[in-house]
């Protein structure tokens, strides 16, 4: 058997768990309900109670057991869904001022500076009460090395808002296929982190900027939804009247 064969029967297996994991839960609930009808019937307590009991709690039991057997198998081949679905898409593109235009920008549009020389603004939302937006604009000859150090940055000043999003602004002396490539991975890994796992509050959009183009590179959200993820790119698109 192949490695792929072994990995559609794994799948096979998880999904068939899944459903009879559902089945079981449904069947529990429907065991009190027809326990309590005998009940009313006037079926002996002796014989309803460690019905109900056993029913309920048995059934709930190995339906737990069957979905933590199962989740890590639909998890993974979530993120494989998406990977693949990502890999397909083409970066977003933005024309952005130069550098010292694009900070007034953000200036403009209710932010303020932070004493790292970022900009911050915290903005309400109906769905996560209230977004923290972090910016910084930075220069580097490596996008990873660029991400690690402001990610650095944020745990030893010891920023610890929840609902973080961070939009970082890279600026290159040029973006090209490896610069975009790299883009698209972290795009990748922000995204899919927070689509599979919805309890992080923590996301960052990064932008390779071309220093002579003043063009921007991202990887965009396909469907518009409430990960902070999106919600940066929400912000991005209209600062830059996308």
């Amino acid at each position: 058997m192949t490695d792929k064969e072994k990995k559609d029967l794994s799948m096979k297996t998880a999904k068939i768990m899944a459903v009879v994991a559902i089945i079981l839960s449904f069947i529990a609930f429907a065991s009190l309900a027809i326990c309590a009808v005998l009940q009313g019937d006037g079926v002996s307590d002796k014989i309803v109670v460690p019905t109900a009991l056993v029913g309920f709690f048995g059934c709930n039991i190995i339906a737990i057991i069957l979905l933590m057997k199962a989740y890590p198998t639909l998890l993974l081949s979530d993120c494989i869904k998406m990977d693949e679905l990502y890999e397909k898409q083409e970066l977003t593109e933005l024309c952005l001022p130069d550098r010292e235009a694009l900070g007034q920008r953000f200036l403009e549009n209710k932010f303020k500076p932070a004493e790292d020389g970022g900009y911050r603004r915290k903005k309400f939302s109906f769905l996560k009460d209230s977004i923290h937006y972090h910016v910084r604009i930075t220069e580097d000859v490596s996008i990873a090395n660029a991400l690690r150090r402001e990610v650095d940055h944020l745990e030893r000043t010891q920023v610890k808002w929840n609902n973080l999003c961070m939009i970082l602004l890279v600026y290159m002396d040029e973006v090209g296929e490896c610069e975009r490539k790299e883009i698209k991975e972290i795009g990748k890994q922000y995204i899919i982190a927070e689509t599979v796992a919805p309890k992080i509050s923590t996301s960052i959009l990064v932008i390779a900027v071309d220093s002579i183009s003043n063009k921007g590179y991202f990887m965009d959200i396909k469907k518009r939804n409430i990960s902070f993820y999106s919600y940066g790119c929400r912000m991005i698109k209209r600062l830059f009247n996308f």
